[in-house]
């Protein structure tokens, strides 16, 4: 839409200078710079309109919008929200690339995520909070076809989203993770009692080990033999490292990728972590079945106190991509994971009954979460409409052994469309 309204103001802005110099430039001056002026015209046109780019800079607009329904039970309380699907939330981006030669090009990356009043990564037992608006990504890059390109300012580092990579999977929903509940906290019916924290301040539920969106310096390397290597460098001493590999073989696809990270001088909070994640995927072309695993690490050392604690996880997922509707391709996916969470110290808990609550110190917390999903595109309007169901189950070990906290359900019923 954009790129045709630009070729329609140009034509109207060449056929209306055309006319001006047909009865003025050209009456006047038949040996002026005519083609220097219908330029000028052009561009002072060109300049009012919304464009895609300029004449040395292409530009690319595009995202989705993602909202959804989700149900939760958790052994105590039911309810339902509507709230902006943080598995692919939505949002915005602007890519823009520039040819310098056959070999070198340059360009920029930005991407902007919305999450109007309530998402679902925040919203727990008590309500949903407003969102915030946030750059997900602003940075620009230099690239050769046979160096490679490099990266700087605000994106994912070398291991961004490196447990992830999965042939096949729906990307209105992680698998490996559990966005959708994150927020929520534990609640035990022996004992009538809520924790004071959340599925993710316990780990249950995160993808420890995986790198982030930061500042930082990076370079990818070309491909080779479907190998790439990635390196970054940011503030605060952080560093990483990954390997990624891609290729197809007789109708079947695979993919997968490791990589390891150091915070050295996690400042303020004295901590020094050390990380490693990775996932493998492989897909089966003719029938559409595929299947990943995923695991990673989080080790973090604390300086002032002097002990170290790890958080770790591992998932396996499975499915298939079949079309049984002429609306488009439909994906049947199912997961089965294992959470597991350091060393956390003393917290609150809080009784349903009103009485006065008290503390509890936990030592380490292991979760155990399975997914079933259904994924059904429609091509005619670039839009997926999706069902997710969640079931988690988590244990807290204390000093005063270990508590069982009761089933969490978790129903998500939503759609996306891209443009």
């Amino acid at each position: 839409m954009i790129g045709g309204f630009k070729k329609t103001a140009s034509v109207f802005a060449i056929a209306a200078a055309a006319g001006v110099l047909s009865t003025s430039a050209f009456a006047a001056d038949l040996g002026g710079n005519c083609c220097a002026d219908l330029e000028e015209r052009v561009a002072e046109l060109e300049a009012t309109t919304v464009r895609k780019g300029n004449r040395k800079v292409s530009l690319t607009i595009s995202g989705h919008v993602n909202e959804a329904i989700t149900f939760w039970d958790d052994g105590f309380e039911s309810n339902a929200y509507v709230a902006t699907n943080m598995h692919s939330r939505t949002r915005i981006r602007f890519r823009g690339s520039a040819k310098i030669n056959s070999d070198w090009s340059a360009g920029f990356y930005m991407e902007f995520g919305y999450t109007r009043p309530g998402h679902t990564i925040k919203f727990n037992q008590d309500g949903n909070p407003a969102g915030a608006d946030d750059i997900r990504q602003q940075a620009l890059y230099i690239d050769s076809k046979s160096l490679g390109r490099l990266w700087l300012g605000h994106t994912g580092d070398a291991t961004y989203l490196i447990e992830t990579i999965c042939l096949g999977c729906p990307t209105t929903a992680a698998p490996e993770s559990s966005l959708g509940w994150g927020a929520m906290r534990p609640y035990f019916s022996t004992g009538d009692f809520y924790l004071d924290g959340s599925m993710r301040t316990f780990n249950i539920g995160t993808v420890p080990g995986t790198g982030s969106r930061r500042d930082v310096i990076k370079y990818v390397s070309p491909a080779f033999a479907g190998f790439t290597v990635s390196a970054s460098w940011g503030g605060d001493d952080h560093w990483d490292v990954a390997l990624r590999y891609a290729n197809e073989f007789n109708g079947i696809r695979v993919a997968g990728g490791i990589g390891y990270s150091e915070d050295t001088e996690n400042m303020p909070t004295g901590t020094e972590l050390e990380r490693l994640a990775g996932s493998f995927s492989v897909q089966h072309v003719p029938t559409g079945l595929f299947a990943m695993i995923s695991g990673g690490y989080l080790d973090d050392t604390s300086i002032a106190v002097g002990e170290e604690s790890r958080d770790e996880f591992w998932f396996v997922t499975a499915g298939v991509i079949t079309r049984i509707t002429p609306l488009g391709k439909t994906t049947f996916w199912g997961s089965y994971g294992d959470h597991q969470g350091s060393y956390l110290g003393t917290v609150g808990w809080f009784p349903t009954s009103g009485a006065a609550g008290g503390t509890v110190t936990v030592l380490s917390t292991e979760g155990t979460v399975w997914n079933l999903g259904i994924n059904q595109k429609i091509d005619a309007a670039a839009m997926e409409l999706y069902l997710t169901y969640s079931n988690v189950e988590m244990d807290v070990n204390t000093t005063g052994g270990t508590l069982e906290a009761d089933t969490l359900s978790v129903v998500q019923i939503g759609a996306r469309i891209k443009f």
